[in-house]
């Protein structure tokens, strides 16, 4: 009979997994930690060798799926102020890498083994988007039948949520994780902002 592992477990193999990431996406300039709702996990990564290095922060919050942002570049700037597809949020640049009524992550799936290639290849396709103005790389399109679908068994499954766990009670998943972001963010830009000061002093 195989030993049922407990949600605690899980939640410490998740966090141990950051911590010592040596997967097949190669990733680096890595910072783990935790905060008491789980742990989020800035890194840099390259989606080819000839791209440009993208900041990430992953953030995992107990419960829930993980939220995925881009700190930096600017995505949309670099796009020439087009709509950026495939984000949640063209601001905080969250990243849409897979719809959540599809269950194509759960919680004993290890977050280092499918966000981080999922991050990589969505950075492959907006290179390929920047060039082509078409989005190869698949997904659910924002308003088509089938979100529109998903959204509504979403909304009833959110529902159910949250009969359990009264909202007075919980802070929103989404702005915890967006506070986090908004913290690394602005600590990216005071350090970019002094080592340009120091590339001009020199």
């Amino acid at each position: 009979m195989r030993k049922q592992i407990s949600d605690e477990q899980r939640r410490y193999a998740q966090y141990y997994n950051a911590l010592h990431y040596n997967g097949a996406i190669p990733i680096f300039d890595k910072i783990v930690k935790k905060f008491n709702d789980g742990f989020w996990m800035e890194f840099s990564l390259k989606p080819t060798k000839l791209s440009r290095t993208y900041k990430i922060v992953l953030i995992y919050i107990n419960g829930y799926m993980p939220y995925s942002y881009v700190i930096s570049p600017n995505l949309v700037k670099i796009s020439h102020d087009r709509t950026v597809p495939h984000l949640y949020n063209q601001e905080t640049q969250s990243l849409c890498l897979t719809h959540p009524s599809l269950c194509e992550w759960n919680k004993n799936k290890l977050i280092v083994d499918t966000y981080i290639p999922w991050i990589a290849h969505w950075l492959y396709y907006y290179e390929v988007w920047l060039l082509s103005d078409q989005w190869e790389g698949g997904g659910i399109h924002p308003g088509d039948e089938i979100d529109t679908e998903l959204k509504k068994l979403a909304k009833k499954q959110e529902s159910k949520k949250q009969k359990k766990v009264s909202k007075d009670k919980v802070q929103s998943p989404l702005k915890i994780a967006n506070k986090i972001y908004s913290k690394r963010k602005e600590l990216d830009e005071h350090l970019h902002k002094d080592s340009m000061e120091v590339a001009i002093n020199e």
